[in-house]
């Protein structure tokens, strides 16, 4: 029961919650053994029929079907609380009554042995194969005791029945096993039809899984950046193409690989300082040249570390690799046009007040030049003047 509760259930199960699972397999299974127990009721109830036709009402036979009906009944009531501990009680409550009418009437010639076919059958069917395997050897035991027995005069059992009591045990016998397997077939073909949706259902699914384990891992091959995971140990779990490319190899080729075995030993010092804070649970982050190994190609990388964490614990790290090199470059240039554009400004601010100076000496002796010359026309006119007589002015 607990296998086909794990293995069939409808294509809709996945997504519903355990509990409601467990609830409606058990339900299913109750069902499907109350019906068992009702049909072996009316086993009885023929029995007990037929031992009243043939007169054999009071007599061993009779008391025995009574205790067979009385665990009928306790099983019935505990399988509503219980499914193992109601089959368990009719289980053992049948083969110990059954083997006592054996005993006591004809042995290992009674025809009560069908009854433990039909007790092997449900209890591997429902208690599971440790129970199978302990009901048919102690049934196997009890045969070989009895036949033994007899055959060394130990053991003389009664006349045998009657044959309406034969032909009722009998017919009783293969008319439940005959249910039984009806209800079996019933069963396991549900499931079966639920294992297939469900297979088909998986497959579905399982279809969508690789298509988006197949998106993922084209997108992180392609992000500009290298990242990666490690666990505890610095151990790498998983890292992307571009993460692999930094040290010359394949990511199958480093993966399983401790970090220290795939690091040029020159950057393990500036690495370590900082995996072993993190490690111990501070989020950090470093800056580094990479030498490619195989390419000789040199790159400044800026590396972020996070730790993982479950239950207060670090267990693993996550990478995060940024090849810096052209930004660093942009910033050397950049540093180096504002250095230079403050050397130009300078140099024009110099330039401009060499040039105001030059215009405030040109100013001055403008105004000197004037004043020069106005006096020289004031001198000429006093003196024109002068030198005229007054007649003719």
């Amino acid at each position: 029961l607990e296998f086909r509760r794990v293995l069939f259930r409808s294509p809709h199960a996945m997504n519903a919650d355990p509990t409601e699972l467990y609830a409606a397999d058990n339900t299913s299974d109750r069902l499907l053994l109350s019906r068992a127990l009702r049909a072996a009721f009316f086993a009885c109830a023929f029995l007990l029929t037929s031992l009243i036709v043939s007169g054999a009402l009071f007599t061993l036979r009779t008391a025995a079907t009574v205790c067979i009906f009385s665990v009928l009944g306790l099983s019935y009531l505990l399988l509503q609380r219980s499914i193992r501990l109601g089959m368990a009680v009719f289980v053992v409550g049948i083969w110990l009554s059954v083997s006592w009418v054996t005993v006591w009437y004809a042995g290992i010639h009674s025809s009560n042995w069908v009854v433990y076919v039909v007790l092997i059958t449900l209890t591997g069917w429902v208690m599971g194969s440790r129970w199978l395997i302990g009901i048919t050897a102690a049934t196997v035991a009890f045969a070989m005791g009895l036949g033994g027995a007899e055959l060394l005069g130990l053991y003389r059992p009664a006349p045998r029945a009657s044959v309406w009591v034969v032909c009722a045990i009998l017919v009783s016998a293969l008319v439940l096993i005959s249910y039984v397997t009806s209800l079996a077939y019933r069963s396991l073909r549900q499931e079966r039809d639920h294992a297939l949706a469900l297979a088909r259902e998986l497959e579905v699914q399982n279809r969508m899984l690789a298509r988006r384990e197949q998106d993922l891992q084209m997108i992180l091959d392609h992000v500009p950046a290298g990242i990666a995971s490690f666990d505890a140990q610095s151990r790498l779990r998983y890292g992307n193409q571009r993460y692999a490319t930094l040290f010359g190899a394949k990511p199958e080729d480093i993966v399983g690989k401790n970090v220290s075995q795939y690091v040029p030993q020159a950057a393990l010092d500036v690495l370590l300082q900082q995996w072993n804070k993190s490690l111990g649970g501070e989020r950090g982050g470093y800056r580094r040249t990479n030498t490619n190994p195989v390419t000789g190609e040199i790159t400044i990388i800026d590396v972020q570390l996070v730790p993982e964490f479950n239950a207060g614990q670090v267990t693993g790290l996550f990478g995060l690799v940024m090849d810096v090199t052209e930004k660093v470059a942009s910033e050397a240039r950049f540093r180096e046009l504002n250095d230079t554009l403050e050397r130009r400004v300078e140099q024009r601010t110099q330039e401009l007040e060499a040039t105001m100076e030059r215009l405030r000496h040109s100013q001055e002796e403008l105004v000197c030049s004037e004043t020069r010359a106005a006096l020289s026309s004031l001198v000429s006119s006093v003196s024109h003047e002068l030198s005229t007589p007054l007649g003719n002015s």
